[in-house]
């Protein structure tokens, strides 16, 4: 369920700052990553093709990414919270993966492990991941 008021809003003006070309100036790069601290290479690339098909294609990245107020922005993010726009807090915590995220089990899953993070489509979509005759 989304629940789009007074939060969405306050967040989507707050953070309106930002446009989207300034982000996909670096993150539209295909081969722009990070290593991390295991030596991996993580993609920081965001398709803006994909992301404009999105269920929040129309959200500013910012949005979301609600501690960017400048460019360049800092490095290091905080983790994006869902619940800002979507009242399934709740429901989360209360299931088995939400208790396994406060249990701070390292293999739990977050929103994105299922719902994806740039490419989210409609749960009534076909071809979502997370429709049910997919799930």
């Amino acid at each position: 369920m989304i629940v789009l008021g007074t939060v969405a809003m306050a967040l989507t003006l707050a953070a309106g700052a930002q446009e989207d070309a300034e982000c996909l100036l670096c993150h539209g790069e295909s081969d722009f990553s990070v290593e991390l601290d295991s030596g991996e290479e993580h993609s920081l690339f965001v398709s803006e093709e994909i992301f404009a098909a999105s269920i929040h294609g129309d959200n500013g990245c910012v949005s979301c990414h609600i501690d960017i107020e400048e460019m360049p922005h800092p490095e290091k993010l905080l983790p994006v919270d869902c619940s800002g726009c979507h009242d399934t807090e709740e429901v989360f915590a209360e299931s088995l993966h939400g208790e396994a995220l406060a249990d701070e089990d390292p293999l739990a899953p977050d929103c994105a492990t299922c719902h994806g993070a740039h490419d989210i489509m409609s749960q009534t979509d076909p071809d979502s991941v997370t429709n049910p005759i997919n799930v």
